[in-house]
């Protein structure tokens, strides 16, 4: 079962390919999307990573949130699902 981060902090620097390097040290990486304006192409500041594993997930997670990746610091935890059965649609 795959396992999504979401990796917030992100800059300019950080293109696709500098966070694929970072984290695919980890495992095997299913997709990998710095979120970008879509008529500027200026990042939003967060991406989101998505590995094979639950275990490297979690070893990047442990390895990466509060780095430096490209010269600035992120923040990477696991994505929360957009809702949970009995609980109210954040």
């Amino acid at each position: 079962m795959s396992k999504r981060l979401i990796v917030s902090g992100l800059s300019e620097v950080h293109t696709t390919e500098v966070v694929r390097d970072a984290f695919s040290v980890f495992g095997q990486l299913l997709d990998v999307v710095v979120v970008r304006e879509p008529e500027t192409g200026r990042p939003h500041g967060y991406g989101l990573v998505v590995f094979a594993d639950p275990d490297a997930a979690q070893a990047a997670i442990a390895g990466l949130d509060g780095k430096f990746i490209a010269g600035a610091p992120v923040s990477v935890r696991e994505d929360a699902p957009a809702w949970l059965p009995g609980q109210p649609p954040r």
